[in-house]
């Protein structure tokens, strides 16, 4: 060894643990469960929206439909060669891993 050797700690002197307190009853109100909706008011975005009462979106003419473009003809499938490898090819070498 090359490593440095930490000596052993020395034991703290025990100390008494504090005396536990006894529980203590808490009020805990029951909550009042009766729904109450939220209140809500209308924005009256529908009808402005509706309406462009804001004046700042600018009304065009409808977008012309989008050009028709012709699809070619699929194609009919090609059979390919595939030829097999030679019979006397012999597989990978392998190794043991170890594990």
């Amino acid at each position: 060894g090359d490593e440095q050797v930490t000596p052993a700690p020395s034991e703290a002197p025990a100390e008494e643990a504090p005396a536990e307190q006894p529980p203590v009853a808490v009020e805990q109100p029951s909550p009042d469960c009766a729904e109450t909706p939220a209140p809500a008011e209308p924005s009256g975005y529908r009808s402005k929206r509706s309406a462009n009462s804001y004046g700042d979106e600018p009304v065009g003419a409808a977008p012309a439909g989008a050009p028709v473009e012709t699809v070619p003809a699929e194609q009919e499938p090609v059979s390919v060669a595939q030829p097999a490898p030679p019979p006397e090819t012999a597989p990978a070498p392998a190794q043991p891993s170890g594990y």
